[in-house]
């Protein structure tokens, strides 16, 4: 994700309102990275099923905006 977002920050077909969204879903994750990483170290068992359901709705909803992101940076490389 990282790459997509600094090949979107050169771009000028890419919308710098959509750019900043994408950059604190890119911010969210690494935290979310952070919380399963202590949730492991912890090994808590108590609301793990929730805690997935969590995890599992912010990545699904991250994989989308970047699959968006690749598409517009796939446009736009085309029109060269």
């Amino acid at each position: 994700m990282k790459q997509a977002l600094l090949t979107a920050a050169h771009s000028q077909l890419i919308d710098p309102a959509f750019l900043k969204k994408l950059a604190a879903v890119n911010d969210s994750l690494k935290v979310v990275a952070v919380k399963i990483k202590t949730y492991n170290e912890n090994n808590k068992e108590h609301g793990t099923k929730q805690f997935q359901q969590r995890v599992r709705f912010e990545l699904v909803a991250a994989r989308k905006q970047l699959e968006y992101l690749c598409r517009l940076l796939t446009l736009e490389r085309a029109e060269l």
